[in-house]
């Protein structure tokens, strides 16, 4: 700023001394005078401005949001809570805005920093949930222990995020459950938790207090280790006991998702070798159906077209396919693990259509998390599924735009429930996304 002052200095007294040529040196010197002080005042104000860009300024801050944001007013912004952290430990705060019951119209945080003097927004995806959010930055994570739920059916969970010097994302792949209490005409109870250990490697154990019964015991055990290169944590569920039973009592040959919900219910009462066995004879039934659907990596899947699907009810109509494709899609509807999708590509604002492809069904795949991790346990993140491809699975539940320009997946598959879901991602910061939607199988 000192050497634009002495350049715009200079510059006046050049024109000043032109100005004193063809007038008298008093006028000359008030002109020189005058242009100085303005050339100061302005210079001054300019400083003045950028020192009043602190997050801890909240008018300032309300200026900046309701310009990248005109559709909050003063009287949203308001209501938020602001709370002040050094995410990057440069010795100046940060400022997360959250608010409780959705108050002020805001579903997830805003940050906010001051970079070379002037606000921006550090990107980032943080759901608010309904009743709690409790923000901390802990051990270098931005914690959000939150409250959800509804009538007699209330969740307290925990999420762990990461601030990378450009974004903040979430380090799990799904929240931790820290309590919940339940109080319904036939069943009523309170689950708490213990965590033993620092945020970035931990254990946390489950507790479950039977109301009725007044029965209490131990239901769940799991440890968070925290990779700091990759930024992600893995979480290994811990044995409480040795009486599940094996797959060959369970698994009758037609009933995968009765077997992988047996084995999400019973996760915690494997041993160590037992939890494996399970796992592993689990990826061998979905990868020999994976070889029905995909055989010698064909499918009848790639070959339909749009003229049986109607993207206005997302439904395709069987009737007039041949025998061997209709036997193969009743297979995939009637399964319950798997979904006929219709594909698309996002990547750098655009959206590309693609075919139908098979993917796993959410609340499958959420129950099937742990035995791919505990048949696959050398892969490179907790992401990678590559084990049971070309079946996609569904890394994110679409929310928001900004979900998925924030996600850390690289290469991540993004479910969505309708076309409008998809015609959302048109112009967004998305980078080699694969966007799936469900499709209904109508017809005979």
């Amino acid at each position: 700023m000192r050497k634009i002052f002495i350049f715009l200095l200079v510059v006046t007294l050049v024109l000043t001394s032109l100005v004193a040529c063809s007038s008298d040196e008093d006028t000359a010197q008030k002109t020189q005078d005058q242009i100085i002080a303005e050339i100061k005042a302005e210079m001054e104000a300019e400083a003045k401005l950028k020192a009043d860009k602190d997050v801890h300024n909240l008018d300032a801050v309300f200026t900046f949001i309701a310009s990248e944001y005109p559709e909050y007013t003063r009287e949203d912004f308001d209501k938020w809570t602001p709370n002040f952290f050094d995410l990057n430990a440069n010795g100046k705060d940060e400022v997360v805005f959250t608010t409780t019951y959705f108050d002020g119209n805001l579903r997830t945080a805003i940050v906010i920093k001051v970079e070379e003097g002037e606000f921006k927004e550090i990107p980032s995806y943080i759901h608010l949930a309904k009743y709690e959010n409790n923000i901390s930055f802990e051990q270098g994570f931005l914690v959000n222990r939150s409250k959800s739920g509804g009538t007699g059916a209330f969740y307290y969970n925990m999420d762990l995020y990461v601030y990378d010097g450009y974004r903040i994302f979430n380090t799990l792949e799904r929240s931790i459950r820290l309590k919940a209490t339940v109080s319904a005409p036939d069943t009523s109870y309170n689950i708490t938790s213990q965590m033993q250990g620092s945020l970035d490697d931990f254990v946390i154990t489950l507790t479950k207090l039977d109301n009725q019964t007044e029965k209490e015991e131990v239901i769940a055990q799991d440890q968070y280790a925290y990779d700091s290169e990759g930024m992600f944590f893995w979480r290994k569920p811990r044995s409480l006991s040795n009486t599940a039973k094996r797959f060959e009592q369970v698994y009758n040959g037609d009933n995968l998702w009765d077997t992988i919900r047996y084995f999400d219910d019973h996760l915690y009462h494997f041993d160590k070798e037992g939890v494996k066995d399970f796992s592993m004879k689990v990826m061998q039934v979905i990868q020999k159906d994976r070889d029905k659907i995909y055989p010698r990596n064909d499918s009848v899947v790639y070959y339909i077209t749009d003229e049986f699907y109607d993207f206005k009810t997302n439904d395709l109509d069987i009737s007039a396919l041949d025998e061997d494709t209709k036997a193969i899609l009743k297979f995939i509807r009637d399964n319950g693990v798997y979904e006929l999708s219709k594909s698309f590509y996002a990547d750098q604002g655009e959206i590309m259509e693609g075919g139908f492809v098979v993917s796993i069904q959410p609340w499958a795949f959420e129950m099937l998390r742990p035995a791919v991790h505990a048949a696959y346990p050398d892969r490179f993140n907790p992401y990678n599924y590559n084990s049971i491809e070309p079946f996609l699975v569904p890394h994110i539940h679409f929310n928001a735009v900004k979900q998925v320009e924030n996600t850390s997946i690289v290469y991540p598959n993004v479910y969505v429930y309708s076309y409008e879901d998809v015609k959302k991602l048109e112009g967004a910061e998305t980078w080699k996304t694969n966007v799936i939607m469900p499709v209904n199988i109508v017809g005979k």
